[in-house]
């Protein structure tokens, strides 16, 4: 796992951070965030929703018009071939809510790695089953290989936990 500050010069970061809490970036609604087909723990439980944007996802075509936004963190990562770019607004909870770990890869995805860019400072994190933690702070970038599981945790004490959230090989 290799943790990066300042990721993005601080011109480049200001312009995405801009985008990415600024009123023209469409974020949709995502009612739950820990499901799996047949997994009904989480369905009732009033914190487990969030808000994305699917920036692209290979063999779905899915590609937002936004995607071009995203440049210099797609061109910083020097990846070979984009998997999935998804960004994740989660909203404030009362008390920091560990979501369950996973691996953000499709069965059809080989080696690849993740990359997690933090877009707002708070106190939420990123967890990693080793018990390791990456806090989230604007402009660190985390990169470690995509089939280390891994969990979101929210934050308390912004508004938002925002983050984009990269897998490629």
């Amino acid at each position: 796992m290799e943790v990066i500050d300042d990721f993005l010069d601080s011109s480049q970061f200001e312009s995405i951070y801009d985008f990415m809490v600024g009123d023209e970036m469409p974020w949709y609604f995502n009612p739950y965030v820990d499901y799996a087909i047949g997994d009904y723990r989480f369905i009732d439980d009033p914190d487990n929703y969030q808000f994305v944007h699917n920036f692209y996802t290979t063999g779905k075509g899915t590609r937002s018009y936004l995607l071009s936004n995203l440049a210099p963190i797609i061109e910083k990562i020097n990846c070979n071939k984009l998997l999935r770019v998804k960004s994740n607004l989660n909203p404030r909870t009362s008390k920091h809510i560990k979501r369950d770990f996973h691996i953000d890869s499709d069965t059809t995805w080989n080696k690849h790695k993740t990359s997690i860019l933090y877009i707002t400072t708070n106190n939420g994190w990123t967890e990693f089953e080793d018990g390791s933690k990456v806090n989230s702070v604007s402009n660190r970038m985390v990169i470690f290989d995509g089939h280390i599981r891994h969990a979101g945790v929210t934050c308390t004490d912004e508004k938002t936990r925002i983050l984009i959230n990269f897998n490629y090989e």
